[in-house]
């Protein structure tokens, strides 16, 4: 009888030994360490995504300040041209 119970599964499972503070200290470690790997994963595709955004705008900024210019100097060749009427008829 005395050999069943300290055959019994039950039994192992009770004297088992707890893990040792230097284990748990390197299994914390390494969960730690696989954390900051994903973290600094993560954040190198969201810098690289940010920096394609900031490269797409500035582009875009660059064609709208083009076509800024342009159109302000037909402006300006319109409101000459329209003085230039203004002086003819005011002249007639």
């Amino acid at each position: 009888m005395l050999l069943s119970v300290l055959l019994s599964p039950v039994h192992a499972a009770t004297t088992a030994k707890p893990p040792s503070a230097a284990t748990v200290a390197a299994n914390a470690a390494a969960a730690a360490n696989a954390k900051m790997k994903s973290d600094f994963a993560s954040q190198s595709t969201r810098l690289a995504q940010l920096e394609k955004a900031n490269k797409d705008a500035l582009t875009r900024n660059q064609t709208l300040q083009l076509e800024n210019d342009n159109l302000a100097v037909q402006v300006k060749v319109l409101q000459g041209e329209r003085s230039a009427r203004m002086f003819l008829y005011g002249a007639a």
